[in-house]
């Protein structure tokens, strides 16, 4: 490789370029994993049935994939759809997430005899970045008994401009700040809203 191009590949162009490349060579994804931080308190173990639901508009009727996660734009505005990395469906990734926290958090998930049910439905997740970025989403977290009756309900809400820096472009802030503001909403489901934390541990026994 010449001198030329390696100091072009150490621009901030050059390094949207080698972004770009590698999106597309890794199938256009971006890792959602979430790694529970340590909890001082946790509950005695009471068993929590959880159940997470991709209820998106444009999931259900077919448009995107159950992996899809929002869009990212080529220079004349063409859309390209990232997922999950593997392709794993966002609602399983939830699912596999939320069951680490609530573990943390000292509660049994999917153990037998629950008298607690966490539900979670996916109306909206989204991201859309082109000279800038956003990111958005909308979660519905309700807490039932073991007769399906709602205990507690919370919508989690929320819009997030992803700013490029240094002129690295909307792939850059997409690729680095998703993740944290997804590591981010899975912390408001329930280890920092305390509407539905309090809610899963008063079991009624």
């Amino acid at each position: 490789m010449t001198n030329s191009r390696i100091k072009l590949l150490q621009t901030p162009l050059g390094l949207l370029v080698i972004l770009f490349c590698f999106s597309i060579l890794s199938g256009c994804t971006i890792p959602l994993n979430y790694t529970p931080g340590a909890y001082e308190q946790p509950v005695a173990a009471q068993p929590v049935e959880l159940v997470v639901a991709d209820k998106r508009p444009y999931v259900v009727n077919g448009k995107e994939t159950i992996a899809f996660i929002g869009h990212v734009r080529g220079g004349y505005g063409n859309p390209w759809a990232y997922t999950t990395q593997d392709k794993v469906p966002l609602a399983k990734r939830m699912d596999a997430d939320l069951t680490q926290e609530l573990m943390t958090l000292g509660f049994a998930a999917g153990a037998p005899g629950a008298t607690r049910k966490l539900n979670v439905e996916i109306n909206d997740f989204n991201f859309d970045g082109y000279k800038g970025g956003k990111f958005w989403y909308e979660i519905n977290v309700t807490v039932s008994d073991a007769s399906n009756a709602v205990l507690a309900e919370q919508t989690i809400k929320e819009k997030h401009l992803i700013r490029s820096h240094f002129g690295k472009g909307a792939l850059y802030g997409i690729l680095e700040q998703v993740p944290v503001l997804y590591n981010e909403l899975i912390r408001k489901m329930v280890r920092e809203n305390p509407k539905i934390l309090e809610t899963l541990k008063h079991s009624g026994k």
